[in-house]
Parts: structure tokens; sequence; C-alpha cells
């Protein structure tokens, strides 16, 4: 009866299955299997009533417990999602990518063009960091001045 339960899962609660057995979320699985969170939600659910089981954990241990090691490595490998990581970005340094350009024009472009927003690390050099927070404020300095003058354009006017 129960093997009869595992083999009517698809494919797809197979994987869900799977997944929140490493302990991950609907919302860190959906990304993961191209699917919304909420689709995720109901297979599992799905799963979990036809396993008999109370929660998505006890399907997911039930589940394991029940395959064995080879059909464990067969439906990892089905997956490719399960297997892949995706490798790191590499960033480099604006001093790095002043060094590839040749034309002046587009070192100074480079120069100028907003500093990185985001919490991805990096591997800039103390010399590094100086510019690119010294590229900011001079963004901000900019932006402010621009702010002050469009004010007393405004109130020369209304004068």
């Amino acid at each position: 009866m129960q093997d009869q339960s595992f083999a009517r899962l698809t494919d797809s609660q197979r994987a869900c299955l799977l997944l929140v057995l490493d302990g991950a979320t609907s919302k860190e699985i959906a990304p993961r299997l191209g699917l919304t969170f909420r689709t995720v939600d109901q297979y599992l659910h799905q799963a979990q009533q036809e396993l008999g089981a109370s929660a998505r954990r006890e399907a997911a241990r039930a589940f394991a417990s029940a395959i064995d090691e080879a059909e464990l490595k067969r439906l990892q490998l089905k997956f490719p999602a399960l297997a892949e990581v995706p490798p790191p970005r590499q960033i480099s340094s604006s001093s790095d990518m002043r060094k590839r350009r040749g034309s002046p024009w587009l070192r100074l472009m480079t120069m100028l063009r907003p500093p990185p927003i985001g919490g991805e690390p990096h591997d800039l050099t103390l010399t590094g960091k100086l510019l690119e927070m010294s590229r900011a404020a001079l963004y901000m300095a900019a932006f402010m001045i621009g702010l002050v003058l469009l004010l007393a354009g405004i109130l020369a006017l209304l004068n």
C-alpha cells in the first residue's frame, strides 16, 4: 500500500519532497524548480495527502525512508536544478577595469559610473574602496547642488 503511494507521486512532487528533506522552504524551492511558491505548496500538499502525512517534513522523511540509495541518486540526476550550484561571479575592481580600457574617454566614463550597489562580495583594495566612496560623495554633492539650484529657481519664479 505504501509503495503504491510512492509510485503515484509525480516527479515534481518528488523533487519538492527531496528539497524539503534538505530543509528548504517553498520560496527557496520555487526558483530552483522554475515554479511559483504557491505551486510548490500545492505539490507538497498533494504529496502529503497521498502519503497520509500530517506535515510536509513528515512526508519528506517517509519518502526518503521508502527509497533506496540508488533511487535517490537517480532522482537527483533527473533534477539538474538540485545538483547545479551557480558559480560565484567574479567582481573586478574599478582599477582593473581602467587598466583594460584603452581610450581616455572610456576611462573617464568608467570613473563617472555610479558606484556598485548591493551586498555582493568584492575584492577592492583600500584605494579602490576610497575611490568608490569618493565617487558616491561626488554624486551626492552633484545631486544636492542640483536640488538647491532647482529650489532657488522655483523661489525666484514665485517672487
